[in-house]
């Protein structure tokens, strides 16, 4: 079950390292360490204390990895979005 939830989602890091890496290399180095944080160790940790902690079992602790990369790549996206209008307007 582990290698299912791990290995068949990993790909999708790739959509927010990309855009984190842009905004890394563009000087804007806060916004997607501050959205990595958020995203996989902040909400992790809620989905212990919260989902996890109502229904034990290794399967949904092993839902938190995919459903924590979705929650990066939005805030990741969203970083790159704002730092993008920002920077087309002035």
């Amino acid at each position: 079950m582990r290698i299912m939830c791990i290995l068949l989602f990993e790909p999708i890091c790739s959509l927010y390292e990309i855009p984190a890496g842009v905004l890394r290399g563009t000087g804007y180095a806060v916004l997607p360490a501050l959205s990595t944080v958020l995203g996989t160790c902040v909400f992790r940790i809620v989905w212990i204390f919260t989902v996890f902690n109502t229904h034990k079992s290794l399967e949904t602790l092993y839902l938190a990895f995919p459903l924590s990369w979705v929650l990066t790549i939005i805030l990741v996206l969203l970083s790159f979005l704002f730092v993008r209008i920002r920077a087309s307007s002035e």
